[in-house]
């Protein structure tokens, strides 16, 4: 069993002894092996749960970005994943720069966690659908 300093192995996060899980040991092997961009919606609660599942495995450094919180986007060379949280709260301008960030030379893994679904979003016009896409290569729906 891992201690406090070392990261669990895959077999230990998958352990049937472990409490209920949020993510599927599946989705766990694809986000692990691929490292895609992931959105996760549901309620706060679960989707935190769910994050902290696969916290394990992300490659750092890791940085959380809030919209609206008046920070600048990470710089993306010193950035290997990018936590989001409240996409629904991003102005135009911050989905811009964000999707301009994205899409700049370099890996960077993004993570977002949203209680409300961002596709309704998309569907009225109140989100980018580039953005979307690009956050939404794997969604976890956290309520189901």
């Amino acid at each position: 069993m891992a201690t406090a300093l070392e990261r669990p192995t895959l077999r230990e996060v998958l352990s049937p002894s472990r409490r209920v899980r949020v993510i599927s040991a599946e989705d766990v092997r694809i986000l692990e092996r691929w490292r895609p961009n992931v959105l996760f919606t549901g309620d706060s609660e679960k989707t935190a749960r769910a994050f902290d599942e696969l916290s394990p495995f992300l490659r750092a450094p890791i940085v959380r970005w809030r919209p609206a919180a008046g920070r600048m986007l990470p710089a993306r060379d010193a950035t290997k994943t990018l936590i989001v949280t409240e996409p629904a709260l991003m102005s135009p301008d911050e989905q811009s720069l964000l999707l301009q960030w994205m899409r700049r030379d370099g890996f960077a893994q993004v993570i977002t966690m949203s209680a409300v679904p961002l596709f309704e979003l998309v569907a009225s016009g109140g989100f980018s659908d580039s953005l979307y896409y690009l956050l939404n290569v794997v969604h976890i729906a956290v309520d189901l």
